[in-house]
């Protein structure tokens, strides 16, 4: 992990809407050791130890909340030590990576250092023991997720008005205070925009894990390595691995939590894209902006992921808005060489719903074949539709054809009932 992404999940904490043109700090003392920790030691566990300290005094304190909310997950990774199970290794990121043979210095996430094992060629060369692709997934789901969840009630749990500024000292602490400079000037503030960004981020990487967690991945990660040459995928990967990304058993639940997820993501942006603009403080030192030229398109983009939350809930039609900085048509001609389809004007009709509430489907079933370079061969997908996920959106005339077909059907079934 590096450190600025250890700077954004310690910056997360971070919230305020539309504030005055000067927003104060809004941090009581209960955040005074947990900052402290965090910063001035560096002592990832004892800051987490610290923030939870905080939040059970002062619940209210959305500092607390926020920065408590960023070592729940820094925890996961930077305590360097042995899960509770002596009988499992996925219970720690710390035995994963000694699975992995990861070097065992240089894994303070201040200062990560640590690599993977190379052989003499300077190629990584996992140990023998290495974990599959199933432990792997065991341990996201065992530990991200609780931690992911924890998270995600922390952020919303922060008052609207919370304002946490990092200075330049504590920034330096992580290392980053250079590009901070550069982009933002001596301080970072985060405010309630901001905090709803990184919550958008937390529900989609929840999302991400959960669909992970309903695939079957068990593959043998080392048997790949030293890499020597790039790996086939069709002939060492799909076809090699028959169970690969077929749904486990129960995968079924997994997938309809992951797209509460989805939908809590989506929703959490447009929160947080509503607060950042709505703001009128100095954006000057603001984790996240929206550029006055950046408007057009981030007004756009919001068009079309309201057209994929609706998708997540039954068919919608999407890429028939009109939209200028978005280019549809060249979206559409790139699936329709993909896929073999024939997508015109009118855009196409999207079902992600189907796949994740109603119908799952092995995602094996609908993977296209892959040539000798690893690029996908157009046409190669075996059902375009993806089980009627994606479907073409039916031109005007098309539609009032099915309406006329539809209602006299609905006039058939009235004249049966009655007879």
């Amino acid at each position: 992990m590096s450190s600025r992404i250890v700077a954004i999940l310690v910056a997360f904490p971070l919230c305020a809407a539309s504030l005055p043109a000067s927003s104060q700090e809004t941090c009581g003392v209960a955040v005074t050791s947990c900052r402290n920790e965090l910063f001035a030691v560096g002592d990832i566990a004892a800051a987490d130890d610290a923030c939870a300290a905080a939040v059970a005094g002062s619940p209210n304190d959305g500092c607390a909340r926020i920065l408590r909310g960023a070592t729940r997950i820094l925890r996961v990774f930077g305590e360097n030590v042995n899960g509770p199970d002596p009988g499992t290794f996925t219970d720690s990121v710390k035995e994963m990576m000694d699975r992995f043979g990861v070097t065992p210095g240089g894994r303070d996430l201040y200062a990560f250092s640590a690599s993977l094992p190379h052989d003499l060629e300077d190629e990584i060369d996992l140990p023998a023991n290495s974990p599959d692709g199933s432990d792997v997934q065991e341990a996201a789901s065992g530990l991200l997720l609780p931690a992911i969840d924890a998270s995600i009630t922390d952020l919303q749990a922060v008052p609207a008005n919370t304002v946490l500024v990092l200075q330049q000292s504590e920034l330096e602490v992580i290392g980053t205070a250079t590009a901070v400079r550069a982009l933002l000037g001596l301080e970072i503030e985060v405010d309630y925009g901001d905090a709803k960004l990184m919550e958008a981020a937390l529900h989609l990487w929840r999302s991400q894990l959960l669909q992970s967690a309903a695939l079957n991945t068990g593959i043998d990660l080392d048997s790949y390595t030293p890499i020597l040459s790039p790996i086939p995928i069709q002939t060492s990967v799909v076809d090699a691995h028959p169970s690969l990304v077929t749904l486990l058993p129960g995968s079924g639940s997994a997938l309809a939590e992951a797209n509460v997820s989805n939908r809590a993501a989506i929703d959490a942006y447009l929160a947080a894209s509503a607060s950042i603009r709505s703001e009128v403080d100095d954006q000057t030192n603001d984790l996240f902006t929206i550029e006055p030229t950046q408007l057009v398109l981030e007004s756009e983009f919001r068009m079309h992921l309201a057209s994929l939350r609706s998708s997540l809930d039954g068919p919608t039609s999407v890429l028939n808005q009109g939209t200028s900085t978005i280019d549809e048509a060249t979206i559409l001609e790139a699936l329709n060489t993909m896929l073999g389809t024939s997508f015109g004007s009118e855009g196409a009709t999207l079902d992600l719903g189907l796949f994740y509430d109603v119908d799952p489907f092995d995602v094996r079933d609908v993977l296209p074949e892959f040539d000798a370079v690893n690029a996908v061969q157009d046409g190669s997908f075996p059902d375009p539709t993806f089980r009627g996920v994606l479907l073409p959106e039916p031109s005007l005339p098309g539609q009032l054809v099915a309406a006329v077909a539809a209602l006299a059907m609905l006039r058939r079934r009235r004249g049966g009932r009655s007879r």
